[in-house]
This record gives structure tokens, sequence and C-alpha cells, in this order.
């Protein structure tokens, strides 16, 4: 049986397909009288993201007034524009949640599509990934078989599942976050790179940065991906992307005539000018922060998501899709405007490395751990800071710093399984090669002997 022969057989029903599709579908229609509460909660969604800003700046729009005058919206104009037509004054209620409803399941889709390429790229080296832990003695030796076909047969299931029935996916749909649409435009990129549609993945992703600009990160683990794939040169991928970013740039200036837009989009998240409670890091800082000093630890912040970049791409160039997994648990964490949709997004990609690595797994226990009590413990933080009044703004930070840590735990742990399972790969293809040379070895000798 060839290769994809194995792949396509161990395929599992669609029926568990439509199963996990049908439930997440009804959890997303039955909350929606949830959505005014939901809409506000500073977890779900941010200034750059909410959309309560946005439907604001339709409003405006279609009054004949700069919908960017007002400062309240902070997404661009190739995103208003065309939401302003299909969702504008008078459309009922049900008609947007169900946009983002089916933007929510697009991603699903995407993402599982993702997870197929992944798995049918990697099925000739399944083998060799879980001969490591067995002969390493942390799995039985005759499990390493049924660990791969389990792996293959159930990561696309997984990450769709995971996509559509993380609960911060469903609170974040609900609150109609518009952060899902970056996230689409990402999945895509990926998706087209392992297709080796050179000229889709850049366009992807220049939509992808234009909505949300850290995923401009992953320009290389997609150029990574175009040079395997499509054979495309990495200067070849960046100058196409530049250009179809820049005549984003160019469309976003023609539509309103005004670089104001730019300011209120791309300004608010550099300068963060808008200091909204978030799930991030940096807003608490600049509250109490002097003036004077504001500039320099801007640049420090920026500077301090970017700067993983190069030594990440040294490590784990050889793994594109790691990598890229690596660098949005970074912007999950670092970047000046996060919510919990981002945190879903990063965590429906471990299921395609987690299952070989879990063997050499430290901290994954402290770090859900520190997720799920920032989950639970951070609304109530909240209350009593905003609503009860007995409380202070270093109570809902002390949650965000929990939440952060919980994420950094789970990215060293990543990185940290990765290495010891290529070490052990390397160790174990080492002993092997020794000892065929040495039996080759006594095998010659033997025969001279005869």
């Amino acid at each position: 049986m060839n290769r994809g022969a194995a792949f396509r057989a161990t395929k599992p029903p669609l029926m568990r397909v439509w199963l996990v599709l049908a439930l997440s579908l009804a959890l997303r229609v039955a909350l929606p009288p949830a959505h005014t509460t939901l809409a506000e909660r500073v977890e779900l969604a941010t200034p750059l993201t909410s959309w309560p800003g946005l439907s604001e700046g339709i409003a405006r729009l279609h009054l004949g007034l700069d919908p960017y005058e007002g400062r309240s919206l902070h997404q661009p104009p190739l995103l208003l524009l065309p939401l302003a037509s299909l969702l504008g004054t008078g459309v009922p209620d049900s008609v947007v949640a169900v946009f983002f409803i089916a933007a929510d399941v697009a991603l699903a889709v995407a993402l599982r599509a993702l997870a197929t390429e992944h798995v049918h790229s990697r099925w000739a080296a399944s083998v060799a990934d879980y001969e490591a832990p067995c002969k390493a003695g942390l799995a039985p030796d005759g499990s390493r078989k049924v660990l791969a076909a389990v792996w293959f047969r159930w990561a696309p299931e997984a990450v769709f599942a995971i996509s559509l029935l993380h609960p911060y996916a469903i609170l974040a749909c609900v609150a109609r976050s518009t952060a899902v649409l970056g996230h689409l435009a990402s999945a895509c990129a990926l998706l087209a790179a392992y297709k080796a549609r050179a000229g889709t993945a850049c366009l992807s992703l220049a939509v992808a940065t234009y909505l949300a600009v850290y995923p401009v990160l992953l320009l290389v683990p997609v150029a990574l991906l175009l040079r395997s794939t499509a054979g495309t040169m990495l200067r070849t991928s960046a100058g196409v992307f530049t250009v179809l970013l820049s005549g984003l740039a160019a469309l976003s200036y023609l539509a309103f005539d005004s670089w104001a837009w730019a300011e209120s989009c791309y300004g608010t998240l550099l300068l963060v000018t808008d200091l909204t409670p978030n799930v991030g890091l940096w807003w608490y800082f600049f509250t109490e922060l002097f003036e004077h000093f504001s500039t320099f630890f801007r640049i420090v912040f920026h500077a301090h998501v970017a700067v993983y970049l190069v030594p990440f791409t040294m490590a784990y160039r050889s793994a594109p899709l790691f990598l890229a997994t690596l660098l949005l648990s970074i912007t999950t964490v670092f970047k000046s405007y996060p919510s919990v949709g981002d945190s879903a997004f990063m965590v429906s990609f471990l299921p395609l490395f987690w299952p070989h690595l879990l063997p050499y797994a430290r901290y994954t226990f402290v770090a859900v751990g520190c997720i799920l009590a920032t989950t639970l413990l951070g609304p109530i933080a909240w209350y009593l800071w905003i609503d009860a009044g007995s409380g202070n703004a270093n109570f809902f930070f002390a949650m965000t710093l929990v939440y952060a840590l919980g994420h950094v735990w789970l990215l060293v742990d990543l990185a940290h399984c990765f290495e010891k399972h290529r070490a052990l790969r390397k160790h174990v293809e080492a002993g092997f090669e020794s000892r065929l040379l040495a039996s080759l070895a006594s095998a010659a000798k033997r025969s001279k002997q005869d």
C-alpha cells in the first residue's frame, strides 16, 4: 500500500466531524442572547477587534460621516466597507450572528485541511517520530505503530474539534470578535503554502497582516513551507508579500483619500493609546508608567515580540508549522491587545505535535492549571474591581500575569519536548547506524576467516 492509500485508509468516519459541527453550532446558536454582555467582556474582545466599535463605524459611514473621526473604530477600511454593505444598519441581529458563526466554521475547516496536509506530508516519518521515545524507554516498543496510527487517524479531527468546541472560541464568536477573520487569513496562508500555492499564501498572509499586524511574523514559516513545497525562494515570497500588503494599504487610502485610518488602526496598536484592560501585559504597565519613559518602553515591548523570530527560525527551520505554532504562542501572550480567542487559535495546532512530544512534557499540568484558574478567577477579579468596588486593578492584573505564565510554560514545554525528541531521534539513529556498521564489519571478518 502506498503512502496516500495508507493515509486514506486511516481516516475516521465523517460522522464524527458532523457531530462536532452540530454540537458547536448548537452552542453558538444558544448563546447569542448573551451577546450584549459578552461583547463588553475585555477578555473576549479588545478595542481593535470589538464589534461595538465596528458597528459604530458602520453607522457613521451610513450617515455620511468619517468613521475614523470618533477614534472608536480601529478596524481597517477594507474590512469596514464590505461589512458595512453586508451587515449595515437595518440588518437583523441574527444575520450578524450567522456571519460570525460562518467565519468560525470556515476557520475550523481551514485548520482541519491544514492538519490533513501536515499529517499526509509526514506519513513516511511517522515510525521515526515514535521510534525515539519507544527505544528510550518512554513508551512500550510495540506501541509505536499504534501511536502513529492513532495520531494520523485523529489529528485532523482533534484540530477541528478543538477549534470549534474550545470555550474561548465559542465565547469569542458570540462576542463577535473580528479577530477570527485574521485567524482565518493566517490559517489559509499556511494551508496554501502546504498546497504549494505561492500567490494565495502570500495574499492570505498579507490580508492577515493588514487586519492584525502581528501575523507578519508568520512570513518566515510560510516562506519556508513554500520553499519546500513549491520551490519558491525566500526573497521571492517576501517580495510578493510586500507588494500585496502595499496594495492593500493603497486601496485603503483610495477608499477615504486619507491616512487617518492608519493612525486609528495601526497607531493605536503600535503606540498603545487605548489602555482599556485586557488579558495582556501592556495596559497595566503603561497605565503606571511615567509619560516620558513611554516611548522607550514601547520600543522595548514591540522588540520583545519580534526578537524571538531569529532564534526560533534558526532552531526550527526544518519544522515550519511547529515554528508557526511557537510564534503564535509568543503573540498570544506578548502582543499589545491580546484576547482569549488568540489562545484558542494557538491551542488548535497542538494536536499536530503533542501526541509524540507528550512523553517528554514537564509543565503541562502547571500550564493547564494556570489557564483554567484564570478562566474561573479572572471574571471574579474583574467584578471585585469594577462592579463591587472592593478590589483594585491589581486583582485583575494578577490574573493576567498567571494567564501569561500558563502560556509561557506551555511554550517552554513545547520547545523542550521538541528538542528532546529531536536529540533522542538522533541518538537512536546513530545507535542503529553504529550497530549496523559493527554487524557488517563482523560479517566481513567472518567471511575472510572462511
